[in-house]
């Protein structure tokens, strides 16, 4: 045989292995690859809102769909391809007919993605906004809520956004098996928008009164609600006595109290206040920081963890002040200024000291260590603690770590910590000296009587610069591995909940 047929042979016998191990590929292996390749489609949307191209860069089941023949009779042949469904509405800048005529295919294009899921529960997340040219009255934007209730009893999960003037059309529409809703009023966002700022005072919150949604009786399984502005602001109505984890943003009066009070089972709750408030703003406004004054505390005994975002320092200490005892962890980060100072921050945190079992804080100005040290000396059930420093804070250094973390008495059941910080000015001999210390010991150190450390994080801002470790430093830290410890020193960018290896 000559070497030219030879190699021939070898190619078509190749390609025959190539094209068998394609064909005998199981259904289930390929359905599991193309939910996987669809499976940053939601946040795609979400995150890109309302740009048409920004879903034509998402993969999703009908780019998949016109592949080839053998992938069009897998997406058909099995539901679940579709169940997760996601769309992006074009942003309408003129009402001629080629927009509408887009749009009405995109609302045609979500029907049939819903129907080809079958029997299966969905996951729905849409993105609409409304503009002059194209207002959500319109009579072809009014399709896209009347696809959204023809297929509610099948909605798992609704990422949405909703103009109160499609309330009707979602009266008496059960949704039985919804257990997470994002809602997002367009009328609100549209409004806070609309002046180029945030107001602040208590006519604001009312302007859409009189549109009321009453979902109270239709979601027998709704448990999460995530909302970017209060119940009444927006005109909502929920099972709120089901509800246990809820996220509310905007929250720009004393929105704490009704959400605390009306949720008798919320187990989980994240706040945001409106951007740019500040502690002035909240000292003189008596909708607000009147309300709090000589009030209890709220009788929500099943709140575990409350989270607070872009607030006023004293606003702050005005929630804490009426959260109930028993929580278990606190997270608050982006404060909207600076402190007054540090006991804005740190006294309230201490009526938790019995309880608090986490905690999460970030701060956007210089700490006196002295008072975080005499803080955290009385939370002495803490767990986990995380630690944010911004850009104008002193760099972490051996110090913090002598007086924060290696002091008898100070966090005695400490067994996770994260701290993230601009600059980093930590020797070998502090870090080892801790670690040893939190259950750690080599063959000639010994441990004190507190909870063994197994997490150590070391977050790194923009810029800052890993410290050099010695190579014993790195030897004896990969004992202490071996040993169980889970130790990292990494990038962090953004809030502090992305982190980057």
């Amino acid at each position: 045989m000559s070497g030219r047929g030879e190699f021939d042979q070898w190619q078509d016998r190749l390609g025959r292995r190539r094209t068998d191990f394609v064909d005998v590929l199981p259904d289930e292996l390929w359905v599991k690859i193309f939910k996987n390749s669809m499976a940053d489609g939601p946040a795609q949307v979400a995150k890109n809102s309302y740009a048409l191209r920004s879903f034509r860069r998402v993969t999703n089941p009908f780019l998949l769909n016109s592949v080839c023949k053998e992938w069009r009779r897998i997406c058909k042949a099995h539901a679940e391809v579709w169940d997760t469904v996601f769309m992006a509405f074009a942003w309408m800048d003129g009402e001629t007919k080629e927009m509408i005529k887009a749009f009405k295919q995109r609302v045609n294009a979500l029907g049939l993605w819903m129907l080809r899921a079958g029997t299966r529960t969905i996951s729905l997340t849409y993105r609409i906004i409304e503009t002059d040219y194209f207002p959500f009255d319109n009579s072809n934007a009014m399709g896209l809520p009347r696809i959204v209730a023809y297929h509610a009893r099948r909605i798992k999960y609704l990422d949405c956004v909703v103009s109160s003037t499609w309330y009707n059309i979602f009266k008496r529409v059960p949704f039985p098996v919804l257990e997470k809703l994002k809602f997002i009023c367009g009328d609100y966002a549209e409004h806070i928008a609309g002046d180029g700022g945030y107001p602040f005072g208590h006519d604001y919150c009312r302007w859409t009164q009189d549109s009321v949604l009453d979902l109270a009786g239709s979601c027998s399984k709704l448990t999460t609600v995530w909302l970017e502005a209060s119940f009444s602001s927006i005109g909502l109505m929920l099972p709120w006595d089901q509800i246990v984890d809820i996220e509310v943003g905007h929250v720009e009066r004393a929105l704490a109290i009704e959400i605390l009070e009306r949720l008798p089972n919320l187990r989980r709750c994240k706040m945001a206040m409106v951007p740019y408030v500040t502690d002035d703003d909240w000292m003189q406004s008596p909708d607000n920081h009147g309300r709090f004054e000589g009030r209890g505390r709220v009788t929500a005994t099943a709140l575990e963890t409350l989270a607070l975002r872009t607030l006023a320092p004293s606003a702050f200490g005005d929630i804490l002040g009426i959260a109930p005892l028993s929580l278990k962890g606190i997270d608050v980060h982006n404060f909207n200024e600076p402190p007054l100072d540090e006991g804005l921050v740190l006294d309230p945190l201490l009526p938790f000291a019995s309880t608090l079992e986490t905690l999460s804080i970030g701060f956007c100005s210089p700490l006196d260590t002295d008072q975080l040290v005499a803080a955290l000396s009385q939370l002495n059930a803490i767990v986990s603690l995380t630690i944010a420093f911004g850009d104008q804070a002193e760099p972490l250094d051996d110090g913090f770590m002598r007086s924060v973390l290696t002091t008898p008495g100070v966090l005695p059941r400490l067994q996770r910590v994260f701290v993230a910080t601009s600059d980093l000015w930590i020797g070998d001999d502090a870090l080892l000296k801790f670690l040893r210390y939190r259950g750690h010991a080599n063959a000639n150190g010994d441990s004190v009587s507190c909870e063994r450390i197994r997490e150590v994080r070391l977050g790194l801002m923009e810029g800052a610069v890993a410290p050099r470790l010695q190579l014993e430093t790195v030897a004896e830290l990969g004992r202490m591995v071996a040993n169980g410890l889970q130790f990292r020193i990494e990038h962090v960018t953004g809030q502090l909940e992305r982190v980057e290896e």
